[in-house]
């Protein structure tokens, strides 16, 4: 019995000095979430600062290099592997002299300006694949010199009414690998010049015997292809 007292003394001497410890160790859920919290949300803070810094140094490179072309004239301008760009800059419209422009392979870029119509002068050979375009400007249709235009691996679902019968000149068209269900008919125009090229595969078109309506814009009266007054039934318009 003495040599029990002796180890249960030892025991609670033992645990005793041990206590600071498993306090600092174990502590409260409700003492450790608040430092939890400001850990995450300062990683946080630091991604969206990182993010940021990296926008705006690729959007910077992005200029210098369009006003490189701009500043020397240049024929050709590349403006690929921008990893970060969302939009094309604004600076493009000013390369007028440029006949060849690669602006693929920016995974993040969903849009382009207005502004590209004004490169319809020299313009012949426009390559926007590998980006993440979901529509195009109506103003690409303006660019009549185009002799090929690849929208390869993009998130396209329509294109602009008007291509077929404006880019008379067009000869290789790519538009593979996007989300397109239908083409307007006037690209059927350029279909009957035996000399022009287009790549439709891994997109989910329907098939020629499906009929097919695209939404209409709301003020839309008339059908751009027949000129006819549109019928309204049940709240929705259809083509007669």
């Amino acid at each position: 019995s003495f040599f029990r007292l002796q180890f249960s003394a030892l025991f609670v001497c033992v645990f005793e000095c041990l206590r600071p410890y498993r306090e600092l160790r174990s502590g409260s859920r409700e003492e450790r979430m608040p430092a939890a919290r400001e850990a995450v949300a300062s990683t946080e803070d630091e991604d969206e600062r990182d993010a940021a810094e990296l926008l705006k140094a690729d959007l910077a490179a992005m200029d210098h290099e369009i006003q490189l072309a701009i500043d020397q004239d240049d024929l050709r301008l590349d403006v690929r592997y921008h990893r970060h760009v969302e939009h094309m800059s604004p600076l493009l419209g000013y390369a007028r002299t440029v006949r060849t422009l690669h602006a693929n392979h920016n995974p993040r870029m969903t849009s382009l300006p207005g502004s590209i119509a004004d490169l319809s002068k020299n313009l012949t050979f426009l390559d926007l694949s590998h980006n993440r375009l979901i529509s195009l400007p109506d103003t690409i249709c303006e660019l009549v010199n185009l002799t090929t235009l690849n929208l390869s691996h993009n998130r396209l679902t329509g294109l602009p009414f008007g291509m077929g019968l404006r880019l008379k000149a067009l000869r290789v068209l790519n538009l593979a690998h996007n989300q397109l269900t239908y083409f307007s008919y006037d690209l059927q125009d350029l279909q009957r010049n035996f000399l022009f090229r287009c790549r439709t595969d891994d997109n989910p078109l329907l098939s020629p015997t499906v009929e097919f309506h695209p939404e209409l814009p709301l003020n839309c009266t008339h059908c751009a292809q027949c000129g006819e007054e549109l019928a309204v039934e049940c709240g929705t318009r259809g083509a007669t």
